[in-house]
Formats: C-alpha cells, sequence, structure tokens
C-alpha cells in the first residue's frame, strides 16, 4: 500500500502483527501516527529509521511499555505516552521535542525519568500519584512554558525555578497552605490553578512574586476568609465552591481583576460595597448561592459592571426583586431559575444601558411588570419557562430577540388580540421569536404585518391547525421557520418567505404534497417533513426548489414517488425510513444527480434486484437493513470457474509480496 499524499494515520487498537507497512515508503508525508492501545511492550531502535522525516506527532497511549528509550526522534516535537500504567523508567533524548505527555501512568516519583529535551515547552505529568517534585531537575528545562501537576497527591507547592512558565496546574491535589513565596521565581506565569485542593486560608503574600498573572482558579477548596489586604494583579479570579457564606466591605482590593467568580458557594450576605475596591470589575458570577432574591441588584459602587450572573439561587424566604442600586455601566444581567414570581425593579432605572436580560425558569405570570420598564436600549429578551399569558400591543417595539417558549400564549396577533395572547404590532426590529411550547391554536392573519426585518420564527409544539394565507405576506426575509409538532393537515402557504433556508413541518397531520405547494423558494436548503401522514406526493412538488440539499420524509405512509418530483442537481441526503416503499424502484432515484446518501431503514423491503443498482449514481450510498439482494445470473454476467481461479491466483500474490516487505510491525514492536 502507498498513500503519498496521507498526512493523519490512526490504526490504534489493531493487533500491530498484522501490519507489514515501512512507514517511510507507503506514507512518505505523514505528520500524525497514532499507535493507541495496541499492546506494544518495547520499541526497537529501528522504528524510528522507518518512519518518514515528515512525522511531528506519535501517539503511543494505553500500551504496556515498562521501560522506555526514545532516541533519534528526529524531527517529531509531540510525543503521548498517556495511560502506560507498567511504565518505570523512561529515557528520552531530543533537541526538537517541544510536548511531552505521561499523565496517568501511575508515576510515584519522578527519579526515573531521564529527559535530554533541553527545548521543552509543555510538558504533563497529571493524573499520577506524585508526592514531590525533588528528584526531577526542572531547572534543566528554562524554555518549558506550560507544566500540568493536577490530579496528584502533592501536600504543598513545588518550589520552581521556570522564569517563562506561563501556565502552571496543580488542581486536585492535597495541598492545604500556601508557603510564602512559593511562586516567586515564576515571574512569567499568567494562569494558575489551585482547584479542588483543601486550602482553607490565603494570607496577603501568597502569591508574590506573580507580577503577570491573569488567571486564579481557587475554585473547590475550603476558604472560609481572606485577608483583608489581599492583593492580586490578575485578570481572571475563580472562587468558585469554597463554601465562602459572607462578601463583607471591600472583598479584595485589586484593580487589575475583571472577571470575578463565586457560584457555587453557600453565600447569604453580600455587603453593598462588597465588591466597590475592584474598580475595573467587568462580569460577576453569582450563581448558585443563597442571596435574597430582593437584594440581587444591592451592588454598590460598582461604575463599570458590564456582566452580573445570578442564576439557580437557592433563596427560600422571598421571590420578589425590589431593592437595587443604578448599574449605570451592566450591559448583560442573568437571573434565570430563582423562582421569582415578582419583579419590582424599574430596569429603565436601574439599568439604563441594559442590552440583554434573562429571566428563563422562573414563575412570572405578568408581563407588564418586565415590559413597562424596560430600558430603550435592551434587545436580547429571555423569557422562557414562565407563566405568562399576554404581551400587550407595542411591548416589543425595541426588542431585536424574544424568547418566550413554555408559557400560556394561546393566540398570536397583531390588533384583534384575545385576553391570552401576545400582540406583535410594532415589533418593528425583531429579528428572532421563540414561541414554541406555549398553548397556541390561533394565529392571526396580521399577526406578523410589523416583522418585516423578522429572520427565525419558531412556532413548534403547540396546537396550531390552521394559519390563514396571508400571515407571511410581510415576512419575506425570513430564513427559518418552525412549526413542527401541530395539528396542521395541509403545508401552509410558504411562498411569500422567498429567502427561507430551513422549513420545519414535521409531526403535523400532513397527508399529500401538491405541485407548486413550495412555489419559487429557491434558497430552500433544508425542509423536514418527517412523522406526518404523507400518502402522496405530486409531479413536480419539490421540482422548484433548485437549491434543496436535506429533505426529510422519514415515518410517513409513502409507497411511491413519482418521476421528476425533485430537482436533480442539488439535494444530497434523502431520508425515507418507515415508510410503506417495498420496491427500490418506487422511489424513483435514478433522475436525482446529486443524491449522496438515501436512507430506507424500516420499510417492508424484503428483496432487491442487484441490476437496478447499475441504473444508479456511482457515488449513491442506500442506508438499507434486513433485506436481501437477488442477484441471479439472468440479470448480470456471472464470472467462469477459471476467472474466479485467476483473481484468487492474484490475490495470493498480493499477500505473498505484503508479508515479505521490510519493516513489519512485528519487528518494531513486541
Amino acid at each position: 500500500m502507498r498513500l503519498p499524499y496521507l498526512e493523519h494515520l490512526d490504526i490504534s487498537g489493531y493487533d500491530v502483527s498484522a501490519l507489514s507497512w515501512d512507514f517511510n515508503i507507503s506514507f512518505p508525508r505523514l505528520t500524525h501516527l497514532y499507535l493507541t492501545n495496541i499492546n506494544a511492550e518495547r520499541v526497537e531502535p529501528h522504528f524510528f529509521k522507518k518512519i518518514p522525516p515528515s512525522l511531528q506527532v506519535l501517539h503511543l497511549e494505553n500500551n504496556r511499555f515498562r521501560n522506555l528509550s526514545l532516541n533519534n526522534l528526529m524531527d517529531i516535537t509531540a510525543i503521548y505516552l498517556d495511560g502506560n500504567k507498567h511504565l518505570k523508567n523512561i529515557e528520552i533524548s531530543s533537541s526538537k521535542l517541544r510536548t511531552l505527555s505521561f499523565s496517568n501512568c501511575s508515576f510515584t516519583e519522578l527519579g526515573y525519568i531521564d529527559l535530554k529535551t533541553p527545548y521543552l515547552e509543555k510538558l504533563d505529568m497529571s493524573n499520577n500519584s506524585l508526592e514531590s517534585t525533588s528528584y526531577f531537575r526542572f531547572q534543566n528545562y528554562q524554555t518549558l512554558q506550560i507544566l500540568l501537576l493536577n490530579n496528584n497527591k502533592f501536600s504543598e507547592i513545588p518550589l520552581l525555578n521556570l522564569q517563562r512558565l506561563t501556565e502552571l496546574s496543580l488542581s486536585y491535589n492535597m495541598i492545604k497552605y500556601i508557603l510564602p513565596e512559593r511562586f516567586l521565581y515564576l515571574i512569567s506565569l499568567q494562569k494558575l490553578s489551585l482547584k479542588g485542593n483543601i486550602i482553607e486560608n490565603i494570607e496577603s503574600n501568597a502569591f508574590s512574586g506573580l507580577t503577570k498573572l491573569k488567571y486564579l482558579d481557587l475554585s473547590a477548596n475550603q476558604l472560609r476568609t481572606l485577608s483583608s489586604d489581599f492583593l492580586l494583579p490578575v485578570i481572571s479570579l475563580q472562587f468558585s465552591n469554597v463554601g465562602l457564606r459572607k462578601i463583607g466591605q471591600n472583598f479584595i482590593s485589586s484593580d487589575s481583576i475583571i472577571t470575578l467568580s463565586l457560584d457555587k458557594n453557600e453565600i447569604n450576605d453580600i455587603s453593598p460595597g462588597a465588591f466597590r475596591k475592584m474598580k475595573n470589575l467587568r462580569h460577576l458570577n453569582l450563581s448558585e448561592n443563597r442571596i435574597p432574591t430582593e437584594k440581587f441588584l444591592m451592588l454598590y459602587g460598582n461604575i463599570k459592571l458590564q456582566t452580573l450572573i445570578i442564576n439557580n439561587n437557592n433563596d427560600t424566604s422571598t421571590k420578589t426583586l425590589k431593592e437595587y442600586e443604578t448599574l449605570q455601566s451592566l450591559e448583560h444581567l442573568h437571573l434565570c431559575s430563582n423562582q421569582m414570581s415578582d419583579i419590582q425593579v424599574p430596569f429603565h432605572v436601574a439599568t439604563p444601558n441594559l442590552i440583554s436580560l434573562y429571566l428563563s425558569n422562573n414563575s412570572i405570570d405578568s408581563s407588564n411588570v418586565i415590559f413597562d420598564n424596560l430600558p430603550a436600549t435592551l434587545n436580547t429578551l429571555h423569557l422562557d419557562r414562565n407563566l405568562i399569558d399576554r404581551v400587550a400591543q407595542n411591548k416589543l417595539k425595541d426588542l431585536h430577540e424574544l424568547m418566550m417558549a413554555h408559557n400560556r400564549i394561546t393566540q398570536v396577533c397583531n390588533e384583534d388580540c384575545q385576553e391570552k395572547s401576545i400582540s406583535l404590532k410594532g415589533a418593528f426590529e425583531m429579528r428572532s421569536l421563540h414561541l414554541s411550547k406555549n398553548l397556541i391554536s390561533d394565529i392571526s392573519s396580521d399577526a406578523f404585518n410589523d416583522m418585516k426585518n423578522l429572520l427565525h420564527l419558531d412556532l413548534s409544539d403547540n396546537k396550531i391547525s390552521d394559519v390563514p394565507k396571508d400571515t407571511f405576506n410581510n415576512t419575506n426575509m425570513m430564513t427559518k421557520l418552525s412549526l413542527a409538532n401541530n395539528d396542521l393537515a395541509a403545508v401552509p402557504d410558504v411562498c411569500p418567505m422567498l429567502h427561507l433556508i430551513h422549513l420545519n413541518l414535521s409531526g403535523n397531520h400532513i397527508s399529500a404534497i401538491l405541485s407548486n405547494t413550495f412555489c419559487s423558494m429557491r434558497h430552500l436548503e433544508n425542509l423536514d417533513l418527517s412523522s406526518n401522514i404523507i400518502t402522496t406526493i405530486h409531479t413536480r412538488a419539490f421540482l422548484q426548489l433548485t437549491n434543496l440539499k436535506y429533505l426529510d420524509l422519514s415515518r410517513n405512509r409513502l409507497t411511491q414517488l413519482p418521476a421528476r418530483w425533485v430537482s436533480p442537481w442539488n439535494i444530497q441526503e434523502l431520508h425515507l425510513e418507515q415508510n410503506k416503499f417495498t420496491n427500490l424502484e418506487d422511489v424513483s432515484l435514478i433522475d436525482i444527480k446529486s443524491v449522496l446518501n438515501v436512507y430506507l431503514e424500516g420499510n417492508p423491503m424484503v428483496m432487491f434486484k442487484a441490476a437496478y443498482f447499475h441504473s444508479l449514481p456511482g457515488h449513491l450510498m442506500v442506508h438499507i437493513k434486513n433485506v436481501h439482494i437477488n442477484d441471479n445470473c439472468a440479470s448480470c454476467p456471472c464470472e467462469s470457474s477459471e476467472e474466479k481461479k485467476d483473481d484468487d491466483d492474484d490475490n495470493d500474490n498480493d499477500s505473498n509480496n505484503a508479508n515479505a516487505n521490510n519493516g513489519g510491525f512485528e519487528k518494531f514492536f513486541g
């Protein structure tokens, strides 16, 4: 075998003794070679003479190596030895190696690792049982930039003199204290993870020397307090799941912190000025705590805060949001899954520059408390999974996106509206509207008259049985429409939507697709009509959909498709599973030139004629199961016994030549 342009070869999990390739000859441009889980016990010295000089990355994970000596690695820049749990000794020599990983190898100490790799940049020793680095001379690797020591058994932070190191992970060890000046020589460190240890307290000088630190993760420790003069130059600080209960006045003093995460704690009390000494704080996450709902917005002095996230808060006392400080710069507010039933905060006063508001999965039953108080800057509003049954006229005039799935709306209208309805009057700027899983049974013909800019509309999973003919006359910019899982008996008039790309009508009661149903929708690429009761498709039904690429007609009652029923030049994937076809000829595939995949599983086809496949395009793949191919000699020529014998002889010769080829895997590996 020779594949001169192959760059990636993965033969993981194979029996290497059955392979006989000389990589240098067979794959001269190979760059990545995966030999994972091949039960190899050793690498013979001549192995690297049989691989092409182009090889850069070698994967040898999950094998059975014990003593490993890798020399003459040529231009290989990365070696992965993870999961070699029998490995005791490693010797590697290379001036080109930049990445080395031996994670999850059950190492308890580093005394048997001899690395002559002076330009190593990334070293992964994670998921072992290391307690110390005392036997490993890190000072010999001054080019090291990333060091991963997470998931070991370190009880203290190792003293490292690696002045180019930018990332250090010590997460999920057994570190209880941070001794002073442990990071003194890590002058380039930007990212430090101490997540998942048992750290209880942090002194003010614990991180001295880390002048370039930008990201610090102290999540999942056992912190209860912080020093009042705790200073850090970090940009992002993670204090998730450390057991904090109270955030006092002037919690942290730092002008460099931009992102602060305090989620998954037990915080039930936040002083109004807790974050005022963090003058450049932009993003604050307080999710999954026990903060009183009424005080979510009681944050004083945070003039630059742009994003506030308080989701999944567990407050059992009150369900009303009412107290606030003005957050002049706030643009994104997340208050999802908090069981809020009432909002008494005037958002246009408390958050005058708000752009997006997320109130999903609460218990809000009145839209007035929200829509009457929104700032003019708001363009994205998420109210899905609430109890809202009415939105009055002219309430949506500035919104670009409205998510209101899983509410109690029964009608979509414009001016003539019922009691439980959403009026779209004045929604001139709306681009995306999601009203799935409501109780909608009625759509007025003028409902979308003001929505000329609408691009995405989701009305799925409602009770819609009819869409008036002129409903979509003013939505000709729409690109995506879903009316799935409703009660439609026919395809509605979608012809005005000339730019539609995705149309989903699955899960309805449509029984026939008539000619010209889809008019000249030349941009439509994806059409889903699955799970209906379609028995009839007229000639030319889809012929005008000249750009259609994906068509799903599965789970219907089709027995036959007419000739010229679809445009032959663009459709690539056709789903016809679980219909009532008994013969492949009834699917009318011959004239469809572009189709790549046709799925026919679950049809009552018990026999195919092999001759019919000769009339299909050569690139077509037909997906079928549990059928019989009827290939009798009356339909196609049979091989003579002599021809068959000649073929067998040729195969034997090929096999012998392959076995004689130099460089079999059985010679590379034990």
